[in-house]
C-alpha cells in the first residue's frame, strides 16, 4: 500500500483560493453566495466552529449571517427561522450547527 503525506494548509489554501474565485464570479453575475449558520444553545464548541465558519466566507468573499438563537428555542421558533432565512435572497445554503439541545433532537429540522 502506498501512503501519502497530505499538507493541509497548502490544501486549505488551495480550496479557499478556488472558493474566493467562485465566490467572486458569483458576485461579478450579480449573484453573490451567501451562507446562515444557525447556532442554538451556547455550546462553547459550536461558538468556536461558527466563528471560524463566518471568518471563513468573510476571507472567500460570501456574505454569512450567524444566527444565535436560545437553548430554550422550541422545534416550531427554530423551524419558522429556518424558513425566514430560506426566502431570504442573501441565503443560498443554511447550515444548523450540532449539537442542538437535548429538547430539540437532532431531526428537529426535518420534521416539517
Amino acid at each position: 500500500m502506498d501512503t501519502s503525506v497530505i499538507d493541509g494548509a497548502a490544501l486549505a489554501r488551495k480550496l479557499r483560493a478556488a472558493l474566493t474565485a467562485r465566490a467572486s464570479a458569483l458576485t461579478a453575475r450579480g449573484r453573490p453566495p451567501g451562507l446562515a449558520a444557525v447556532q442554538v444553545g451556547d455550546d462553547p464548541a459550536s461558538k468556536v466552529y461558527v466563528r471560524t465558519k463566518m471568518r471563513v466566507c468573510a476571507e472567500v468573499g460570501i456574505y454569512s449571517e450567524h444566527v444565535e438563537l436560545p437553548a430554550a428555542t422550541t422545534e416550531a421558533e427554530l423551524l419558522d427561522r429556518i424558513h425566514t432565512l430560506n426566502a431570504d435572497p442573501r441565503i443560498h445554503g443554511i447550515l444548523i450547527q450540532l449539537p442542538l439541545p437535548s429538547t430539540l433532537g437532532r431531526n428537529a429540522c426535518s420534521r416539517r
